[in-house]
């Protein structure tokens, strides 16, 4: 190089200059590199972990069932008031996520609710995996078997027991068509009145 007026010393890389150089490009390629496996880590590794728990921090939304207001005759008897009830719930994002654990979990909550695990299945898979909604499986259940699974909630993780109230009526079907029933109407009955529908 030539000699620059007012400089003692043209700028050289010498070999020490470049064993420097070398060991802090090998320091910031090695944080790096740990930087990125971390995150790897996270998204990968962790993720499901975190997907969870995530999930379980959701707002829920906890339908509360007010009772309806009896029915009644002119003389003031009861034709229809409510019962109340106690039904079973779960929730999708509190049940065991391996298949094998929630299977089992379900199988066992089937012998004490007498609702068969093929039906408890259909119910989850209607709702799509929505872990803020509850989903029913049972309407009402004994006193005993609400004591049980109450007993027992630590054996029963995303079962939940709600209360309810059922309409209860006195006479059977005394005047049942001036009366009529309360609840859900069927896939069949929506499909065909879909389309009347007005707003």
């Amino acid at each position: 190089m030539t000699p620059t007026p007012g400089v003692a010393e043209p700028f050289r890389l010498t070999p020490q200059i470049a064993l420097r150089i070398a060991i802090l490009g090998g320091i910031t390629l090695a944080v790096f590199g740990v930087l990125f496996f971390r995150l790897w880590a996270l998204e990968v590794l962790s993720g499901p972990q975190y997907l969870h728990a995530a999930v379980n921090n959701q707002l829920r939304s906890i339908p509360l069932e007010a009772p309806r207001g009896p029915v009644l005759d002119r003389e003031g008897r009861t034709i229809v008031d409510n019962r109340a009830a106690t039904a079973v719930q779960l929730w999708t994002a509190d049940l065991p996520q391996k298949w094998s654990a929630r299977l089992n979990e379900l199988r066992r909550l089937s012998k004490i609710i007498n609702v068969p695990v093929s039906e408890m299945v259909a119910e989850l898979k209607k709702r799509g995996g929505d872990p803020a909604t509850p989903v029913i499986v049972q309407e009402s259940i004994h006193r005993e078997q609400a004591d049980y699974l109450r007993e027992r909630a630590v054996s029963f993780p995303g079962v939940d027991l709600a209360p309810t109230y059922l309409r209860n009526y006195p006479y059977q079907s005394l005047a049942a068509q001036a009366l009529g029933t309360v609840g859900l109407i069927s896939p069949s009955q929506y499909s065909q009145l879909r389309g009347r529908a007005t707003c």
